[in-house]
């Protein structure tokens, strides 16, 4: 059975195709070498060029982002429930997804 976010097949789970594509962006689009606005402009354009089926991907990457900025937000008010190894993990992450936002 296929699902579909807008218009965009799916194989089994809506979460997976938004999970396609926020790595696809994250790992083959992003340019290190381009400066905050640039990376502004081509991520406006990059459903309409790679996505053409999916409804508002900028949109949906901006979601992701928040998404994890809250998470890595209530990582950082863990006390000893979390090691520092583990809270490390959650900084390196930030500080990759900062240089591709």
């Amino acid at each position: 059975m296929y699902l579909t976010l807008g218009s965009l097949p799916l194989l089994t789970d809506i979460d997976a195709g938004l999970g396609i594509a926020v790595k696809t962006y994250l790992d083959d689009f992003v340019d290190l070498q381009w400066t905050k606005e640039e990376r502004a402009t081509k991520k406006a354009n990059y459903g309409e060029k790679f996505l053409p089926h999916g409804i508002n991907i900028k949109e949906d990457l901006d979601v992701a982002f928040e998404f994890f900025d809250a998470v890595h937000g209530g990582v950082k008010t863990l006390g000893d429930e979390m090691t520092a190894a583990d809270k490390k993990v959650w900084d390196d992450a930030s500080a990759y997804l900062e240089l591709r936002r």
